[in-house]
């Protein structure tokens, strides 16, 4: 991620209304302010770096230096670990207050640029001498040499995988999906910088201002005419919108594009022009912010309302209003304001706040689920869920990010829309448990706004997205529904679920050293590594019915061998499709 000079001002802006692109707090916002840097944030916690010394805050204003801490250079967020880290050190921490020291193997180098997406971190050191390359690691102690890559290009986290692009030494796209191993493809043109960029599908490079390259396999590369003179900027910073043949696009600039006939056409944006535009998007409608002013966009193409003077902190609904928190410019002596409005146009400013609901409510037309508010952060999120009949059912999701789940039912389509209080990613659920991370939000009326493993948006109907995000099957442990991130799968009679959060839910401790993964629980020991079907039961070595795979991120490993060596009992609701856990 490449350093960002910016002012305060949009510093701040960019923390607390852009929504940003994980799960999971993994997203460092990499820019100066001040003389603090490399700033992190985890929802009630500011991470930055001043002078190579951790520096904490809780306001953005009043910060705590960590003498008692050694010099580190790059802080980020992996899952739900802070991790600080320089050469020959790491720090971390599940708080971001109390924090272990440890050695690592990062050379003696000063970290030149880095990159932390994917449940891993990508560093380039470099001394100006002797020590160069890039280096990889998914714990931030265990670092690995990434070879036969151009150390020192741009490094992008896009489409799902890892890319590195260079047009210079090593000319070509590196792309990997495990951030380790690297498939070299070949870079048309000669340009030098390459402006690479996913969207819509496809791959595209910027060739000069009339000109681009676009590809959906890396392998064939057609040659294209963009009229408008921003294409490249389109990114991270953009957001796009699709409804039937509507395709736009908002820059960071806040242009407003089209796509029409294989290119973007810019044409006459309801926003004003310039400065560094952070966007929302909901199923309410757009939200872009720009330094002091908020504008709302309920038909994504005009401007319906606009509010001066103040950031959107936290945008939902309650007894029939939307509610705002707003909250005032950086160091300004000016307390919060609420405003509520009905139809998300037309708001009012309100004395006396709703309080923010605890949890909440919704009904996909059959059963419906509340959720809990989250006071231990420790804890996984929890909600109940209540069928026709009466009954009821617990549900523990695996934590995302903040304080609660957000439930939202679409009666027509029989879905949920389920997504964390502070996190933009969106999961459509059929049953209120099994999460698919592939929407931006439930439209109603049985057409839900969908984005696909590619990243690629389209708008589908229930009749056509049910089918594919039915879950094969379901666990409960002790009675209680997981509701898993990444949900588990069947493969040749076997159910495979994701390790940590099951197995730390039922008490027992997992860690991981050089690919070596350990559940200890009972007085019993399991070991075992990716890709092998030979795991260590107590110090003897047995045979698993499937090798631990590693799927969208996440360690799968075969239930019931490992359950019942742990002392756990097994069995299978055939009717339901639920695998049931006993400790």
């Amino acid at each position: 991620m490449k350093r960002r000079l910016i002012p305060a001002l949009l510093a701040l802006l960019l923390l607390l209304s852009c929504a940003p692109v994980s799960a999971a707090p993994q997203y460092c916002y990499d820019f100066a302010l001040g003389n603090i840097s490399e700033l992190d944030y985890n929802g009630e916690l500011f991470i930055g770096i001043r002078n190579q010394k951790l520096t904490t805050s809780t306001d953005f204003q009043n910060w705590t230096l960590r003498r008692d801490l050694p010099d580190v250079e790059r802080c980020y967020w992996l899952g739900e670990t802070c991790v600080a880290f320089g050469p020959g050190v790491t720090l971390t921490s599940s708080d971001g207050v109390h924090f272990t020291q440890m050695e690592n193997n990062l050379p003696a180098a000063p970290v030149i640029s880095s990159l932390c997406a994917g449940g891993r971190i990508l560093a380039h050191v470099y001394d100006g001498e002797a020590i160069y390359g890039t280096f990889s690691t998914t714990d931030g102690i265990h670092w690995e040499r990434i070879e036969d890559i151009p150390d020192g290009a741009d490094m992008f986290y896009m489409n799902g995988q890892f890319v590195v692009c260079s047009g210079g030494y090593k000319r070509g796209i590196y792309i990997s999906d495990d951030g380790v191993h690297f498939t070299r493809y070949e870079l048309p043109g000669t340009d030098l910088y390459p402006n690479l960029c996913y969207y819509a599908g496809a791959y595209h490079i910027r060739l000069d201002p009339l000109y681009q390259l676009r590809s959906e396999d890396l392998l064939t590369w057609t040659r294209e005419l963009c009229s408008d003179s921003n294409y490249y900027q389109m990114g991270s910073d953009s957001v796009f919108y699709e409804n039937g043949d509507l395709l736009l696009a908002y820059t960071a600039s806040g242009e407003c594009l089209r796509y029409e006939d294989g290119f973007f056409v810019e044409i006459d944006s309801p926003l004003p022009y310039g400065g560094s535009y952070s966007y929302r998007l909901t199923e309410y409608g757009l939200l872009a912010s720009l330094r002091d002013k908020n504008f709302f966009l309920a038909d994504f193409e005009t401007v319906t309302a606009s509010h001066s003077r103040y950031f959107v902190y936290s945008l939902y609904y309650q007894d029939g209003y939307f509610h705002v928190i707003e909250g005032p410019l950086p160091f300004a002596l000016v307390p919060s304001r609420f405003s509520r409005s009905k139809d998300g146009i037309h708001w009012e400013q309100i004395d006396t706040p709703v309080e923010k609901p605890s949890g909440m409510e919704a009904s996909n037309g059959t059963h419906s689920l509340v959720s809990d508010y989250r006071t231990d952060q420790n804890s996984p999120l929890t909600g109940t869920l209540t069928y026709p009949d009466g009954e009821t059912a617990r549900v523990a999701y695996e934590p995302v990010y903040g304080d609660f789940i957000e439930a939202q039912g679409d009666p027509v389509s029989g879905l949920f829309l389920l997504k964390d209080d502070r996190s933009p990613d969106c999961y459509v659920s059929p049953d209120g448990i099994t999460r698919y991370p592939c929407a931006y939000g439930v439209l109603g009326n049985g057409r839900i706004l969908y984005r696909d493993e590619n990243n690629v948006i389209s708008i589908e109907s229930a009749d056509t997205l049910l089918p594919l995000i039915t879950p094969s099957i379901r666990v409960k442990l002790n009675g209680e529904f997981l509701s898993f991130m990444t949900p588990p799968v069947v493969q040749n009679g076997s159910t495979l679920i994701p390790v940590r959060f099951l197995f730390e839910r039922a008490g027992a401790k997992v860690s991981w050293d050089a690919g070596v993964t350990t559940i200890a629980y009972g007085g019993h020991a399991i070991s075992f590594t990716e890709n092998s079907t030979t795991a260590t039961v107590d110090g003897l070595p047995l045979e698993m019915p499937l090798p631990a795979q590693l799927i969208n991120g996440k360690t799968l490993v075969p239930l019931r061998f490992l359950s019942e060596h742990l002392g756990f009992a097994v069995d299978y609701d055939e009717a339901q499709h639920t695998a049931l856990v006993t400790t």
